[in-house]
Parts: C-alpha cells; structure tokens; sequence
C-alpha cells in the first residue's frame, strides 16, 4: 500500500506540474498577443485587418473603402448561411452545443470532425488574419477569440472575413452585393450556392466564364448541400434548375 500512495502522490505531483507548466506557456503566449478580452476588442483587430485589405484595393481599381460589418444573424439561418455551413461540411454547427476550450484543444490534438473541428477552422482562420509570429501563437489566439465570440458570432465574423479568391472582395456581404445586388440574407438557394462556387472562382462567377461549367460547379455544390440538409432538400434540389444570375436578362 506504500508503493502505491507513493505512485499515486508522484503521478499527482507530475500532472500538478505538467498543468502549470502548460498554463504559464499559455499565459505567456497570451502576453505577446494583442488584447482579446472582448467582442469588442476581437472585432476592432478583425475589422481593421479586414478594411487594410480592402483600402489596398480601393487604392487600386479607385473604389470607396467599404467599412467592415458584421454579418446580420438573420443570415445565419438563411440558405447563405446553410450554403456556408454546408461548403464546410459543417451543416449541424448551429443545432449543436457552443465549444468549450476543452473541445477546441482537443481537437488541436486529435483533429476530427463535427461542430468542434467547425469552430476551430473558422477561429484559426480569423486567428491568421492577426499574422502571429508563430503556429503556436494562432492556437492561442483562436482559442480566444473561439471562446470570446461563441457559436454564433464566430460564424457571423468569419463570413464577414472570408476572402473570396482570387483577387476578389472580403467579406460575404460585400461578395453579395457586388455579384447580385442583395444582402446575402435576401439570396435563394441557387445564388447562395452560386456565392459558394465565387469564395474560389470570384472572376469567373463575376464575368460569367464559361456559364456551363459554372452550373456544373453550382448544381453538384447544390446536390451535396440537399444530402446534408434534408429538411430543405426539394427547394435545394429546385434551385438546381434555375439559371444563374448572370445568364437572367434583367442582369446583364
């Protein structure tokens, strides 16, 4: 039994030593990154990220600098949202619980999927728009924010700041009104998925190349969102049948 108390008495002292040891390499961390503290103080540091890029941009095609905004919530539930979530294989992100940092770093151990890897992707994308020194640094960092934003508002910031390549806008918001004319909670299914195909193919979907192979691009999105959203699958399935917005009369 002495063995024993003495095993379990070095085994406590070890884990003791290794949670502290973690800590102070997360507190430290922590110290070299901007402060995190709040929504507020997360938003000024993505929104000026954000409106650096875009203000390199308006400098060269001549454009207003478009301000940074958020996302409304209401298009999180939209098919914008939907169609967002689904491109990233992550249709229950919003039906299921918020992360914890428990998850977050568990995850940064043992990728999976799930809401847990959903959350994580889109806070380390957030995380590198800072451009921390160092790997570490971005794990820190999207914890924060992870946990400062929650569920919902980390989707509704990373929308906000999703680029869409190549050399397109920032931001779902401003990628909507430039391609469509309407805020992206106003958008159907078929320009929704059409917004999805532009995140990787914004001049193509904005000179309307090759419509054929847009379609063919919007339309197997399209099926691949009604798989991961039953519930809405036969108006998935219809937008598949419409044109796109480029081939309509009234946009040309």
């Amino acid at each position: 039994m002495a063995a024993v108390r003495r095993l379990f008495w070095i085994l406590l002292i070890l884990a003791v030593g290794t949670v502290l040891l973690v800590a102070g390499f997360y507190l430290k961390i922590s110290s070299d990154l901007p402060e995190m503290q709040t929504e507020g103080q997360i938003l000024g540091l993505i929104g000026r990220s954000v409106e650096a890029y875009r203000g390199t941009q308006a400098h060269e095609t001549g454009k207003k600098l478009i301000p940074f905004a958020v996302l409304p919530r209401e298009a999180l539930q939209a098919p914008v949202g939907q169609a967002l979530l689904a491109a990233q294989g992550c249709s229950d992100y919003l039906a299921a619980p918020p992360t914890s940092s428990l998850d977050y770093w568990r995850q940064q151990l043992s990728p999976g999927g799930g809401p847990s890897a959903c959350a994580s992707t889109m806070a380390t994308d957030l995380a590198l728009r800072l451009l921390p020194p160092t790997a570490e640094h971005t794990e820190v960092a999207a914890d924060r924010i992870r946990g400062v934003l929650g569920r919902d508002s980390l989707l509704a910031v990373w929308a906000s700041a999703l680029p869409f390549d190549p050399d397109g806008p920032t931001g779902v918001e401003v990628a909507s009104q430039s391609l469509f004319h309407e805020a992206p909670q106003a958008l159907d299914w078929e320009r929704a998925a059409e917004l999805v195909v532009a995140s990787g193919a914004y001049d193509q979907v904005l000179t309307c190349k090759n419509p054929p192979h847009l379609r063919a691009m919007r339309d197997k999105f399209l099926a691949h969102a009604a798989e991961l959203n039953p519930a809405s699958a036969n108006d998935i399935k219809a937008a598949a049948k419409q044109p796109l917005a480029c081939e309509l009369p009234h946009t040309k």
